[in-house]
């Protein structure tokens, strides 16, 4: 089995670190073999969490101190040299580095355990990075020796250590099949994410919220303290509403179940009649606020600030759009097969 992979994250001081170690401790609690991925080693859920005696192992993987100004610029310009929004390339610059992308691939991905990452205030950004990975480590590995000499550097600090081109070629292979690991455990039915936020910063919640839907990553719960209910009601739309009694009130059985019960796949293609439905989940959104359309064999969404582009599986690639809705926090989008000379 695949394991549970939730990404915690939401707006600043409204305890994202203190649940997502309470999600930990529930899940060793629950018999759950437990891993924490904490990208804030000074006040992220590693320095939170306390684990229980337990014949269940639980890890932590924390990120070291390192030098990020020279990394940030190497990662800046190799996404933008990918043709990723210099936007993004730009947030996760300033967000991400190599300690990081170290730590995501090293999260375990081949057995059943939780694994729970605090991603604090970033987490759009690192769940579109977590998404976008597999498409960098294969476009690099395409790429001719004078490319991953450019991009050595940056590639020896992802991957851990300074390598010889041969090993470098060989790393991105391996890191490359992590990255792919790690992206289908997330955006699958066993991954997601957890936002926290309080009602006094409800429209950035729902700017996270939308962000993380865009990259993909479905939403299991927008999540606070019992006097932000009403106003994570309001604005969760289809998405689950939990609370805990105080920042340091242990989330109980029936809470954590609802956090990392099997949820659908984010993205789904279906045949209907001549044609195809594709399927995204997007909840918090309405559909004037979604910019959508089709750009050669991608998709392009737009909305709350964020961009991303979704990759058509090929037998859409064969057909044009030819109608949208969102409805009940579910994009919708027909595909009819072109007539003989149409163009897309």
């Amino acid at each position: 089995m695949p394991p549970t992979i939730v990404l915690v994250g939401g707006t600043g001081g409204s305890g994202v670190s203190t649940y997502a170690a309470a999600i930990a401790r529930a899940g060793q609690l629950a018999g759950r073999t437990v891993t924490v991925v904490d990208l804030d080693p000074a006040y992220g859920a590693a320095a939170k969490t306390s684990f229980v005696e337990s014949d269940r192992p639980a890890h932590h993987l924390a990120e070291q101190p390192e030098d990020g100004e020279r990394f940030a610029g190497g990662l800046a310009a190799l996404l933008d040299a990918f043709g990723i929004d210099p936007r993004l390339g730009g947030e996760l610059a300033t967000t991400t580095t190599a300690a990081q992308l170290r730590l995501l691939w090293s999260v375990p991905v081949a057995d059943d355990r939780l694994v729970v990452i605090d991603a604090g205030p970033a987490v759009a950004e690192l769940a579109r990075l977590i998404m976008t990975l597999p498409w960098i480590c294969s476009r690099l590995g395409e790429a001719g020796p004078g490319w991953l000499a450019t991009a050595r550097p940056l590639l020896a600090a992802a991957l851990g250590r300074s390598r010889s081109m041969p090993d470098l070629t060989a790393g991105l292979q391996v890191a490359g099949s992590r990255a792919t690991a790690l992206r289908a455990a997330v955006a699958g039915t066993t991954g997601g994410c957890v936002l926290v936020g309080g009602q006094g910063a409800v429209g950035k919640l729902r700017g996270l919220a939308v962000g993380v839907a865009l990259a993909g990553v479905p939403i299991r719960a927008l999540a606070g303290r019992p006097g932000d209910r009403d106003a994570l009601v309001t604005t969760a739309g289809s998405v689950d509403v939990v609370t805990v009694g105080d920042a340091d009130a242990e989330i109980t059985p029936a809470t954590y179940n609802t956090l990392v019960r099997p949820t659908a796949h984010s993205v789904t293609v279906s045949p209907v009649g001549d044609g195809y439905v594709w399927r995204m989940s997007l909840p918090l959104l309405s559909f004037h606020e979604l910019d959508l359309k089709r750009v050669d064999d991608d998709l392009v969404l737009r909305a709350a600030g964020h961009q991303v582009l979704k990759p058509l599986p090929s037998a859409l690639r064969r057909c044009h759009p030819t109608r949208a809705r969102l409805r009940d926090g579910m994009l919708e989008v027909a595909f009819d097969p072109m007539t003989a000379g149409a163009h897309r």
